[in-house]
């Protein structure tokens, strides 16, 4: 087997003879704080003692790299490059890191560990010691990132209000009908007097200054009622805001600008394939009244009361969503978030193929055993989001806030002997945003009332005020300028929800679009696996470097595809113990029932 070799400062280096057999580990497990299996492994070298040769001085170069953070330099906090090769192989560029696993045993000689430069746990730690408030100060978003959001807040109780406009509408209905007397007596008069008659013709003697004036006070009566439709619009307005909320601005983000800025901060693009990002937006919990108008100064981002402050919750949301994950393409720097569901991009299978015999008869695997994964089989998976105790509205509408999946076998004859337990219950901390589809009662009452405005304003010159009744359908419904939930949303482009917001996002479409996965099930009973844990395999430079690019294999007849759990590949012997997982159906004995 070839030495694994490393590039440091320009220069490459071998350990010494007796410390170059070590094991490189390959886990394709998260923390457990975000999830239990990924198809992207984390990668360290453990234990990698650096000592100086005549020639090289590495061991003292990074010596003098912690030195001199406390002079102006990177210090210990940012890890110096590193690569590592396989033979001529470059197995990844990464990082000496000099936290965690360093140890100084003397001024010519360090232990080390070395991780890679795009560790997804390492990532995810980072992402823990983020917020928005700290991107925020930074300048990391701008005013160009956030959306302006419609909201509207209604009462569910308006019976008074109605009752002013009830009140409001005959006072209108009467004032117009003792105007339109008095300019038909008016009319009526000025005809009589130019001796013109309602009925029939004739001529009069009567002094022209009589009919001139009663000229002059028809004009004076029609300018005066101009002027009374101009001050009554708005006087009608100032009425209509009164006993019914206005429109206000809230400001929102979409959910994949804002991962997009996150990323960008760390030093990477962002992509994903999740049709959801479309138009889905974070709204912030809500602690004041919203602006009146748009372009109105403020922020979109979430508050440190938010789930999702925090830039790895925010990504950790994603996970529960979709169940997905973050890949990182070296190639383009792109963070990739994508769906399990996404089997075409994550199922980039290996060349590397198992007969499906091998687990039973090759002698490299010893005495590890098969096993299955029916262990990691819930009975149970609950997908929800939250309701807000500030606003009724989300207390009201509980249209798929909820997914319930239950796994329970076809055919029982004694359920004390039943091995299915668990649940999976994943909790979305969020608000679904309430759309407003119809007039309530109050906006009824103001529709009409404004209909019969509408007939004297327009006559005489004033705004039609009608049209703002149904500029209200669409948008964000409330019932106070408070919440105690951040929201998500659908938005279309007019930054109004869809009128079909809902089939778009809510927890059932996640679990029947991405979670069927999970299944033991659905997709031909696709979840169930059997299991090797502890595994010896041989491998050489390129196989492993293959492993950890692409974990998923075939079978060699063509039966089924398999995944690579972990690996360790020690490089002096070229063999690896590894844990897999091939796909293949156990038991039929199993239906799901859904709620709702």
């Amino acid at each position: 087997m070839n030495r694994i070799s490393f590039e440091y400062n320009g220069s490459r280096f071998y350990l010494k003879k007796d410390q170059s057999n070590f094991t490189i580990d390959v886990s394709f497990q998260l923390d457990e704080e975000f999830a239990s299996s990924r198809a992207v492994p984390s990668i360290s070298i453990s234990s990698v003692i650096i000592s100086n040769t005549d020639n090289q001085k590495i061991a003292t170069q990074i010596l003098e790299y912690i030195s001199k953070g406390s002079s102006g330099g990177l210090g210990i906090t940012q890890g110096p490059p590193i690569a590592v090769y396989l033979g001529t192989l470059k197995l990844f560029d990464g990082y000496v890191d000099l936290v965690q696993g360093f140890k100084k045993l003397s001024d010519s000689e360090i232990e080390v560990t070395i991780r890679p430069l795009h560790d997804l746990n390492s990532l995810e730690k980072r992402l823990s010691g983020i917020t928005l408030g700290l991107l925020e100060s930074q300048g990391v978003f701008s005013d160009s990132d956030f959306i302006e959001v419609p909201t509207v807040i209604e009462k569910h109780d308006n019976a008074i209000a109605i009752a002013l406009l009830l009140y409001s509408t005959f006072d209108l209905i009467i004032q117009q009908a003792n105007f339109v007397k008095e300019a038909i007596g008016i009319t009526i008069d000025f005809a009589e007097t130019i001796g013109i008659q309602v009925i029939g013709i004739g001529f009069s003697t009567s002094p022209i200054a009589a009919a001139i004036a009663k000229a002059i006070r028809l004009a004076k009566l029609i300018a005066y009622s101009v002027l009374v439709a101009i001050k009554a619009s708005k006087m009608i307005s100032e009425l209509i805001d009164n006993v019914m909320a206005p429109i206000r601005y809230k400001k929102a983000i979409k959910l994949d600008r804002l991962l997009s800025k996150i990323s960008l901060h760390l030093g990477y693009n962002f992509n994903s394939t999740i049709s959801e990002f479309k138009g889905m937006v974070v709204m912030p919990r809500i602690t004041r009244e919203g602006s009146l108008s748009k372009n109105h100064q403020g922020s979109g981002l979430l508050t440190s009361r938010d789930y999702g402050y925090v830039a790895a919750d925010l990504f950790k949301l994603c996970f529960d969503l979709f169940n997905s994950d973050l890949y990182v393409d070296t190639n383009s720097n792109t963070l990739h978030l994508e769906s399990f569901a996404n089997f075409s991009f994550w199922h980039n299978y290996s060349t590397h193929s198992s007969p499906s015999t091998l687990f039973e008869t090759w002698p490299h695997y010893g005495n590890s055993g098969i096993g299955t994964n029916l262990s990691e089989l819930s009975q149970y998976r609950i997908i929800s989001t939250e309701t807000d105790s500030k606003n009724i509205w989300s207390l009201r509408d509980s249209d798929r806030t909820v997914s319930e999946v239950h796994t329970t076998q076809v055919t029982t004859t004694d359920n004390r002997s039943v091995v299915i337990s668990g649940v999976e219950d994943i909790k979305i901390p969020y608000a679904l945003a309430v759309r407003k589809d119809s007039l309530s009662d109050l906006e009824k009452a103001v529709k009409a009332f404004l209909s019969i405005a509408d007939i004297f304003l327009t006559a005489f010159g004033g705004n039609a005020l009608g049209k703002l009744i149904d500029n209200r359908r669409g948008v964000v419904k409330l019932e106070n300028h408070e919440t105690t939930k951040p929201m998500l949303m659908y938005l279309e482009s007019d930054n109004k929800l869809a009128a079909n917001h809902r089939d778009k996002f809510n927890p059932v479409k996640c679990e029947q679009d991405y979670h069927f996965t999970k299944s033991f099930v659905r997709n031909n009973f696709g979840g169930q696996a059997k299991t090797i844990k502890g595994a010896n395999m041989r491998l050489n430079e390129s196989q492993f470097l293959e492993i950890i690019n692409k974990p998923y294999f075939n079978l060699s007849d063509g039966t089924g595809t398999g995944k690579f759990d972990a690996v360790q590949w020690s490089n002096e012997e070229g063999i690896a113990t590894v844990d897999l997982r091939f796909n293949e159906t156990i038991t039929t004995n199993l239906k799901e029932t859904f709620f709702p």
